[in-house]
């Protein structure tokens, strides 16, 4: 029987000890920090533990050694694969991210997460909905996806190879699926899970990784024109498994590409005019005679 994974990305206040007793997932943690004490706690509540330094996704991406080491990828031993953030708190725990397995199991899921349940949220799309057991949507956020093992084998991964610019992976939202109906030849099925919620214990915008992600967003317009949207709640799992998703690439707004790649274009005007400006080569002058006054300086201490 095929188990399911959960890959945390960790720093040294990261929540993921609260699911890491009595669970019946295999629990795996990348830590970013420079603790060693800390290190060790980590790899006393965990199965495997890596020490590297980066943002989540080029920490996920990453874990593409694992992938195409040996004649078979280490994944394929998994049903689902977790990837939550370190700032996520779980009420119950282990056996919430157990449900959370279960449903995407139940529902025959190929995206989804949990459903955010305090005022810590991006997109009102991920918010629990009262009494339902999960809602469909176009796209889920890169906060805390769950992906089906063939969507992580074949979509994620690739993805993240191609876009290796990527660090926060602000923009990854909408091209993973859009590329995953092309190649499973349908609409992706993708869940937010309101009978799984969990706490965001930061407030949005509050961390480097929200800085990076806006560049980011410059060079991936779908972030724009594929924003994160409800199709329908559902009350049973047996009704959320019926739901005929439509294809995401149907719904794209391109009036919002045209004016992200508009908003590109002004900017390299902008850049173009200042790079031969008056104010930029007084400003590279006044550099030169810096960077010389304070050589006659060092010179002169000497």
């Amino acid at each position: 029987m095929q188990r399911d994974l959960v890959v945390v990305c960790a720093g040294d206040q990261s929540l993921h000890p609260g699911f890491a007793d009595r669970r019946n997932f295999d629990l795996w943690v990348i830590y970013f920090g420079d603790s060693d004490a800390v290190f060790d706690r980590y790899q006393r509540g965990a199965d495997r533990v890596f020490r590297r330094r980066g943002l989540k996704w080029e920490l996920i991406r990453g874990l593409s050694d694992l992938h195409l080491a040996g004649e078979r990828s280490l994944f394929d031993a998994y049903s689902y694969v977790f990837l939550p953030d370190d700032d996520l708190a779980f009420p119950d725990g282990a056996l919430d991210i157990q449900r959370l397995f279960e449903a995407a199991a139940l529902t025959d899921a190929d995206i989804g997460q949990p459903a955010i349940a305090n005022e810590h949220f991006s997109w009102q799309a991920t918010r629990q909905i009262p009494g339902a057991l999960c809602h469909a949507t176009n796209v889920v956020e890169i906060m805390a996806p769950v992906y089906s093992t063939r969507m992580l084998r074949e979509f994620v991964l690739p993805g993240l190879a191609a876009l290796d610019f990527l660090r926060a992976g602000w923009g990854l939202e909408a091209v993973i699926p859009k590329a995953a109906e092309v190649g499973l030849r349908r609409p992706v099925r993708s869940f937010v899970f309101d009978s799984v919620p969990m706490i965001h214990s930061r407030p949005p915008g509050s961390s480097i990784t929200h800085r990076i992600g806006h560049d980011e967003a410059l060079m991936m317009p779908g972030i724009f024109s594929d924003k994160m949207a409800t199709h329908a709640s559902f009350r049973s799992y047996e009704s959320a498994r019926a739901f005929r998703f439509p294809f995401i690439r149907d719904s794209t707004d391109q009036d919002a590409i045209r004016l992200s790649m508009r908003r590109i274009n002004e900017m390299r005007e902008i850049d173009r005019v200042f790079r031969g400006s008056r104010i930029l080569r007084s400003a590279q002058q006044l550099r030169t005679l810096a960077r010389r006054a304070r050589g006659l300086m060092a010179r002169r201490a000497r």
